[in-house]
């Protein structure tokens, strides 16, 4: 995308920009001549390149690319040449958004490995992604569960995408703004009507007599899977670890969700506000859940945990929380706040 800006200088500016774009970038830098000397811009022009993308290896070399022939160039050309090399000005950051999505993708994996350390034989993500998927199957009879002013009976939770990792935390919003006990009650009876619905259809439907068998067997084979699919999200909705693990999750990435939506939204000098106060100030918060362990009690009681789980395993959870909360502080302040302070030294 290039916009210009008065007579003396252009913007080129690419978010993750594609093969075919970087060679065209290529192209323009090897010969500045093409840009410097065109009918748009005068020879004291300023050539601005601004790059914006993920942190990976391939990005990281791409950018060094662009950096090194502009170096190369402004070395090796002429005297003439030299000042046109001087005119372009090269800008890159790596996005601050993907750094939240790592953050986030790397707390789930310690929560993982916690949930092996206090001997449970399920993973986070996938079960919370299971309870989800199985509620989502069967949205009229889920939403009968709940009163019609609840919010919960016209609306269905967020699809659980993996990779995409923060939206988790939408999923983990839903869930706490219903109530651990009532989902308790309302998930597990569903999946008793939606079962019973199954069988008697089962019975009396046409693939009582099909007329195809090879049909019946993947049609008996699905429903077989699809049953044991919902007596696994069952057993994780009645699981108290399960819930403590939802709402520590949630509490403990809070600062991280409030950074991402202040990233988000457009201001005049985004950069400038973030580095110089915006970012300290969500570092700070993410440091007080690692002092301030208020949150971890009332995860406690939203998770119905203190009432159902012996004091030992309440202490291991409470480790699990504190180790996220460590996690989160640590990850933001190496990914994103020393990273883009660094051009403050």
């Amino acid at each position: 995308m290039i916009n210009e800006c008065g007579s003396n200088f252009i913007w080129f500016i690419h978010v993750n920009p594609p093969p075919q774009v970087l060679q065209g970038q290529l192209s323009a830098i090897n010969n500045p001549e093409s840009i410097i000397r065109s009918n748009r811009l005068e020879d004291e022009a300023v050539f601005i390149l601004c790059v914006t993308e993920d942190a990976g290896s391939d990005q990281k070399a791409q950018r060094l690319m662009l950096l090194s022939h502009i170096c190369k160039g402004e070395l090796e050309s002429s005297d003439d040449d030299q000042d046109h090399y001087s005119q372009i000005w090269f800008f890159d950051i790596s996005c601050l958004v993907h750094q939240f999505n790592l953050i986030v993708g790397s707390q789930l994996s310690l929560m993982d490995s916690c949930l092996v350390e206090i001997e449970k034989d399920y993973r986070y993500f996938s079960s919370l992604a299971k309870f989800i998927h199985s509620w989502r199957a069967m949205p009229s009879v889920i939403m009968a569960e709940f009163p019609p002013e609840h919010f919960a009976s016209v609306r269905l939770p967020p699809s659980p995408c993996a990779a995409r990792w923060g939206c988790v935390h939408e999923l983990e919003a839903f869930l706490l703004a219903i109530g651990v006990e009532k989902i308790q009650s309302a998930f597990t009876h569903a999946c008793m009507v939606y079962a019973s619905k199954r069988k008697k259809k089962a019975n009396t439907g046409s693939s009582a007599n099909p007329v195809d068998e090879i049909a019946l067997d993947e049609y008996t084979q699905f429903q077989e899977k699809l049953g044991r699919y919902m007596r696994s999200a069952s057993d994780i909705v009645k699981d108290s670890v399960f819930w403590f693990l939802v709402a520590a999750s949630f509490h403990a990435k809070e600062p991280l969700i409030s950074c991402y939506a202040w990233l988000q939204k457009p201001r005049e000098t985004p950069m400038l506000d973030f580095t110089c106060g915006q970012s300290f100030e969500f570092l700070r918060q993410l440091q007080m859940l690692t002092v301030d362990l208020t949150w971890v009690t009332e995860c406690m009681n939203e998770s119905g945990a203190t009432r159902s789980l012996t004091e030992e395993v309440q202490v291991q959870l409470a480790g699990v929380a504190i180790r996220m909360a460590i996690h989160n502080a640590a990850a933001y302040e190496r990914r994103i706040y020393t990273y883009v302070t660094s051009i403050l030294v």
